[in-house]
């Protein structure tokens, strides 16, 4: 699974085994050998952006140098876009953008790369790193940040790694001078699509329009994009719970995005079958060829075992006694791998709604990452398994009946979007709670001999301003609000609040096993993820003993 904050296609949230093929041994042997320009070649793009993740962009030029067109803008896609938040719109990362160029002048390749990524995606790239002018040559100003190109004045935008940029558009205006013209004319200020000659509007404006390009293409080629995952679960988030219950099919968004897949791995395994067969006619018979051929085959072999180390059967059908347990729905997951076909097709689902999770979700105000985004998913799954089960035989704790839920058209999907929902409704629940607690007489009555109390409490849950932050998603700043009625409440159930108030909430130990007053120590508090219809009953039930978690008062 890619890194938690980008698009990616579903990979499997698989361990590896203790024969395990290292990433960077396998570039090693592979920058080695004499048949790296071949093994390149027939890479999937995905495979080398994988290798690319594990080894860090600036050990990865003998790889990218022999990269095709397609594979490098794939590698691009996975390591300059990033969302500025879960579930918003990716925008190129100047940091990444400057690390490969300058592996790429490492590797004496900065042009040629360049000119293969396309006049848009450098007019794009350049516009984030200079200024363009092509006025007056009288008009030019020398300092150390400013290059002259022909007739236009180039100024830094990133004054750290101008060197690093001044060798790029040098590169490019030497050895492909009409291509750089068009681009620079691109970024003038003249050529600004307000036309008022702001430095920029045109960056703003190239930004946004490959922002939203990026987003599509990513989508078409059956990848999880950043506002694909917030979508998906803002919707899911607001749909009718009823409606979710019954709906044993796939939503448009997820019946599109596999059969993306689909037509996308079908591509690609031709792709492929086609390189090899070329390969095989082409093969001279003499015993120098037949040796690198053979070393090409090891060195394949070396490759697809490292594929599979990300394509195993999850890891999370295993896990601790006491998670197994809880989640009956991993028990039932493990009885599917009878039958190939839909075990293959859950395991897909797994992947794809973890990916979900880490591009368009967030946990106390961070990305989530690949091994927590996959556990997340589990117990999601089995919370809405639990409900569904709930409802319909007032028992949850049946492993057959999740067999028979994960049997549907919807499979895991389904699961997740009910879960999801009921997680949704957490934040809202508790701090709902919270602000009728402090309007209830009786509890003013008790803090009446406290004013200054009372007031400050008044003051930090007035107007619904609370409940406003929670519902705006503005979850960072409910959690500090809370925070603050320490003045009120025991540290624990204030932890065990700020917890329940986040758009992935979680479990605290404490409201499963409250701690007596004085015996609770913050440093031993553990957290889960809510998995299950006796999970979000405890949450209320604590909820309503609120007024038992007061502070001592006089």
């Amino acid at each position: 699974m890619p890194s938690s904050d980008k698009s990616s296609k579903p990979t499997s949230i698989a361990s590896g085994s203790s024969g395990s093929v290292s990433a960077k041994a396998l570039v090693d042997s592979m920058v080695a050998s004499e048949s790296l320009p071949a093994l390149v070649e027939q890479m999937a793009p995905a495979a080398l952006a994988r290798l690319v993740a594990e080894i860090g962009i600036e050990d990865s030029g003998a790889l990218v140098v022999h990269a095709s067109e397609t594979q490098l803008v794939h590698l691009l896609d996975e390591t300059i876009w990033s969302g500025a938040s879960p579930g918003a719109p990716e925008t190129l990362s100047v940091e990444n953008l400057l690390r490969w160029l300058a592996v790429w002048e490492d590797s004496n390749v900065t042009s040629d790369k360049l000119y293969e990524l396309g006049e848009d995606f450098c007019a794009l790239a350049f516009s984030r790193l200079v200024v363009v002018s092509d006025t007056d040559i009288s008009e030019r100003v020398d300092d150390e940040f400013t290059q002259v190109i022909g007739e236009y004045i180039l100024r830094a935008r990133v004054d750290d790694e101008w060197d690093v940029i001044q060798a790029s558009l040098t590169a490019l205006w030497d050895d492909f001078p009409d291509y750089a013209e068009a681009i620079f004319g691109r970024l003038g200020f003249r050529h600004s699509i307000l036309g008022i000659g702001g430095e920029d509007d045109t960056a703003r404006v190239l930004d946004a329009d490959a922002s939203h390009d990026h987003e599509r293409k990513r989508e078409a080629q059956g990848f999880v994009t950043s506002v694909m995952a917030g979508s998906f679960l803002r919707s899911t988030a607001a749909s009718d719970l009823d409606v979710l219950a019954d709906d044993d099919t796939y939503d448009l968004q997820t019946s599109e995005y596999f059969r993306r897949r689909e037509v996308e791995a079908a591509a690609a395994q031709r792709a492929q079958a086609e390189k090899r067969e070329a390969r095989t006619e082409d093969a001279d018979e003499d015993s120098e060829v037949a040796s690198d051929e053979r070393e090409l085959d090891e060195l394949e072999a070396e490759l697809e075992a490292y594929e599979l180390q990300h394509t195993a059967s999850p890891r999370l059908l295993a896990g601790p006694d006491d998670v197994r347990a809880r989640q009956p729905v991993r028990a039932a997951l493990s009885e599917l791998q009878g039958d190939d076909e839909v075990f293959a097709q859950r395991t897909d689902e797994l992947a794809y709604l973890a990916n979900l999770v880490m591009a368009g979700a967030s946990r106390a105000g961070e990305r989530i990452g690949e091994t927590a985004a996959a556990e997340l998913v589990m117990a999601t799954c089995n919370l809405g398994g639990s409900y569904l089960l709930w409802i319909e035989f007032g028992d949850d704790a049946d492993v057959s009946g999740y067999q028979e839920l994960l049997a549907a058209e919807a499979g895991l999907v389904r699961l997740f979007r009910v879960g999801w929902h009921l997680l949704a409704r957490v934040p809202v629940q508790a701090v709902s709670r919270l602000q009728k607690l402090i309007a209830d007489p009786d509890i003013r009555a008790v803090l009446a001999d406290r004013p200054m109390i009372l007031g400050e409490v008044d003051a930090l849950v007035a107007d619904n301003e609370l409940l406003a932050q929670v519902r705006a998603e503005r979850f960072e700043d409910a959690k500090e609000t809370v925070r603050l009625l320490t003045i009120l409440l025991e540290p624990q159930a204030v932890l065990a609040l700020c917890e329940l108030v986040d758009s992935t909430p979680k479990l605290a130990h404490s409201i499963e096993q409250p701690v007596p007053v004085g015996e609770w120590d913050e440093q031993t508090q553990t957290l889960r993820d809510i998995d299950s219809m006796a999970d979000l009953m405890a949450i209320d039930g604590f909820l309503k003993s609120l007024s038992r978690q007061f502070r001592a008062l006089p």
